[in-house]
């Protein structure tokens, strides 16, 4: 690997680390696949300090570039499809699967991913409410009324 991808390294750790909490990863989860991306791409200066908004990333030592970011997360859904999806691509980096540029293009992919559409979370909203209902010792007249207050809870949300 050259000098340029590997200067794409930290900057690729960033954009993994800002999709995976943007997406209601664990704070944990974040700092580690960052610290996995850099050190499998060589990078091994990398510290990176994460809060449930924002992300502090340096790198760097007398063999490598100085490299510093700080990104601002702000909060959004949970996206556990996009959680997934980017912790197999950090698995798959680690095997060494992916030059920097094949990776950073995959994450930008993942970035992309369509949601759920409206329709399936109206639906998912009325029934994970009734669900709850009935889990929680409601009856079956219950289940309906919660069904459809978390069908209009969604709708107006």
């Amino acid at each position: 690997m050259g000098e340029d991808e590997r200067s794409l390294v930290p900057d690729l750790a960033a954009l993994a680390g800002e999709i995976l909490l943007s997406s209601g990863a664990e704070i944990f989860r974040v700092e580690e696949t960052i610290d996995r991306i850099c050190q499998a791409y060589g990078v091994a200066s990398a510290d990176a300090f994460v809060l449930s908004s924002g992300i502090f990333l340096t790198a760097g030592s007398n063999q490598e570039r100085a490299f510093a970011r700080v990104r601002h997360i702000p909060l959004s859904g949970t996206r556990l499809d996009r959680v997934a999806a980017v912790n197999q691509l950090s698995r798959e980096i680690v095997a060494g699967a992916y030059t920097p540029l094949q990776a950073r293009e995959k994450l930008l992919a993942i970035k992309h991913m369509p949601g759920k559409s409206r329709r399936t979370q109206t639906l998912a909203a009325a029934l994970g409410s009734g669900s709850f209902c009935l889990l929680f010792g409601g009856g079956w007249s219950d289940c309906l009324v919660s069904c459809g207050a978390g069908l209009l809870l969604n709708l107006y949300l």
